[in-house]
Formats: structure tokens, C-alpha cells, sequence
């Protein structure tokens, strides 16, 4: 079957995703599909340390809910909040109960909130590292879905005055992310908005406005390999793992760790008419390239 995943799922779960975006798939299917997703997410992602304290035949002979528990305290809430909700909700979808009838509200919700788990997983880690952990650490980022690389880089957003070369990397990174998102406009109303408040100065709205206009003109010539479907993402990932040096790859490791099992299995797509490693000479932030 020819793959044509627009998120990130990870292989093992393209039956899963399947199942919740399905318009013939009930309710019930659907929550239970998205439980089983999350516990697919746990067992790819987040369990290394709990399998580690545990053993690993001993992790996974848990429920889902004492598994949950066992991670909660190396992950944030919000990672763990949302790994109960999906859980309490796919419970009912599992069990036969008439008096707690599913809604198609409640089901569409826990499975954007199971497809959303990769973005958590990435919010937790860049919390615990810098953005600017080395030169190539926002390139190996920049492999992944433009929506994802937007939901993130929100997160790590300072909203007080941008006085710091990070901070104005940062939101340089979130203005591209939404313009390759097809979100221009609202990253033209952000940075205008920033303007006038005084979070920014002059020079820094003028360089990220023409970053913007350089980015709409690469998209308008398709020389931008953005990825629209997981593939594009393996193949953006193939290029820049190739090009990287050892140093970058011990120090990037974890990172690597995280994108590689999302792609595993995934076959790459081909470049095409789009440019590897696209790069445009606008302002550059915290060492790093666009």
C-alpha cells in the first residue's frame, strides 16, 4: 500500500491513524484505536528509563495506566495528562457499557490529542535543551513537518521583549515554520503585532519580513523541499543525518534518537524539482543557518 501519512506517525501505527481519521470507523473504533496508539507512543518513546529501572519484560506486563504512572516522572504533565485522557476515554471504547454511550466530540478529541503526542514529546525535550545545542541542532529539527516545527517552537517562545540573539531565533525559526505551514498571514499579523507592542525592534521586524518574502518566493518555485507527507520528512532526515560529522551526531544523539524512530520503516520520498538543504542568506541567529 502506497504510504500517504501527512503526520507524524510512526509505521507501526499507520493502522491506528488509519482507523481514527476514518469516516466508517465508530466511535468505539476510534477510542480504541487511539488507546492503542498511546500505548504504541509509550512503548517507542517513552519508556526507555521506566524499562531500564523495571527491566523490560516487567514494564510491558503493566497495564497501561500503572505504565503511565511508572513514566510520570520523566516526562511533564502535560505529556502524562494527555496519556490519561486518551486512556480513560479509549477505556469506554473498549468495554460495553450503555450508560456511557461515546461521542463523536469525545473521540475526535483524544485522537487529535493521540496524534499530537510526537509534538509533546518534542516540547518535553527542547524544555530540557536548548534550541542552539549545536550549529546543526535546529537543521535536524527542520526536517520535520512544518505544522509540527510551528506547534513547538510556539512553546518555546519568549513573550516578554526580544533583547536575546536565542529568543530572536526562536521566533525567526516559528515565523518560517507558519509561512511553510501556509500560515503567512499569521505570522505577519505576529510579527506586526510584536512591533507595535515594542517587543522588537526596527530591524529585526525589516529582516524578518524580507526572511518571509524569501520563503513565499522559494515555495512559489518549488525549490523548497517542505514535507507534505511522512516520506518527505525520511528524506529531508536521510540528507542531513548524511552530512553530519560525529561530533554533531553524539551531541544531537537524543534528538536523532527521537526523529529516527518516528521514521523508522519509512521509505524516503525523492527531491524532485526541490533543493536539499535549501538555504537563503537572510539574518542568521544563535550561529545557525535557515
Amino acid at each position: 500500500m502506497k504510504e500517504n501519512i501527512t503526520q507524524p506517525v510512526p509505521k507501526l501505527g499507520h493502522s491506528c491513524y488509519l482507523d481514527m481519521i476514518s469516516t466508517s470507523s465508530s466511535p468505539e473504533a476510534k477510542a480504541n484505536a487511539a488507546r492503542r496508539y498511546a500505548e504504541m507512543m509509550i512503548d517507542l518513546f517513552l519508556s526507555e528509563k521506566a524499562k531500564e529501572r523495571l527491566g523490560e519484560d516487567k514494564f510491558k506486563k503493566l497495564g497501561l495506566g500503572d505504565q503511565i504512572k511508572e513514566i510520570r516522572n520523566d516526562f511533564n504533565k502535560e505529556v502524562v495528562d494527555a496519556l490519561f485522557n486518551i486512556k480513560n476515554i479509549g477505556d469506554r471504547g473498549s468495554h460495553y457499557s450503555p450508560d456511557k454511550q461515546l461521542s463523536e466530540e469525545e473521540v475526535n478529541k483524544i485522537s487529535k490529542t493521540a496524534l499530537g503526542l510526537f509534538t509533546l514529546i518534542l516540547i518535553d525535550y527542547f524544555k530540557k535543551n536548548r534550541f542552539d545545542k549545536t550549529i546543526m541542532t535546529p537543521t535536524i529539527f527542520s526536517t520535520l513537518f512544518p505544522e509540527v516545527r510551528a506547534n513547538v517552537l510556539s512553546r518555546l517562545l519568549n513573550n516578554g521583549i526580544l533583547t536575546e540573539d536565542y529568543d530572536k531565533g526562536i521566533l525567526h525559526k516559528y515565523i518560517l515554520a507558519l509561512v511553510k505551514s501556509r500560515k503567512t498571514d499569521k505570522a505577519k499579523k505576529l510579527l506586526e503585532n510584536k512591533y507595535k507592542k515594542g517587543l522588537i525592534e526596527i530591524d529585526f521586524y525589516k529582516q524578518e519580513e524580507d526572511s518571509i518574502l524569501q520563503i513565499e518566493e522559494g515555495m512559489k518555485k518549488e525549490e523548497l523541499p517542505v514535507p507534505k507527507k511522512i516520506n518527505d520528512c525520511k528524506r529531508n532526515f536521510d540528507a542531513v543525518i548524511n552530512s553530519l560529522d560525529q561530533d554533531e551526531r553524539i551531541k544531537n544523539k537524543e534528538l536523532i534518537k527521537i526523529i529516527s524512530t518516528l521514521l523508522h520503516e519509512i521509505s524516503p520520498s525523492e527531491f524532485g524539482s526541490s533543493i536539499p538543504n535549501k538555504r537563503y542568506p537572510v539574518q542568521v541567529y544563535f550561529n545557525i543557518e535557515d
